[in-house]
């Protein structure tokens, strides 16, 4: 946002989103594409990982293939139920 404040284009512009004008600790790029940020991090891993998890009477051990930054985790950890978590890189 502030990165934004002090650029040259107009607030929601699109050419803001890349690594010119974002600064890393906002917002993960990709080859100069924006992958996520810390603003829909939360919100991206909760409806990816919630509605399986809530999917399942007693989920204990779960298998995340391609584990990341390890938001899936977090998200997992919520549950009280999990005993093992087996991370697939």
């Amino acid at each position: 946002y502030y990165d934004m404040l002090r650029g040259p284009h107009p607030l929601g512009d699109k050419r803001y989103l890349n690594d010119k004008f974002v600064s890393s600790e906002r917002m993960v790029f990709l080859d100069g594409t924006g992958q996520g940020s810390t603003d829909t991090d939360r919100v991206y891993y909760e409806t990816m990982v919630q509605p399986a998890m809530f999917a399942h009477s007693n989920p204990r051990r779960v298998a995340v293939v391609g584990g990341g930054s390890g938001a899936v985790i977090r998200e997992l950890l919520k549950h009280k139920t999990i005993e093992t978590i087996v991370m697939i890189e």
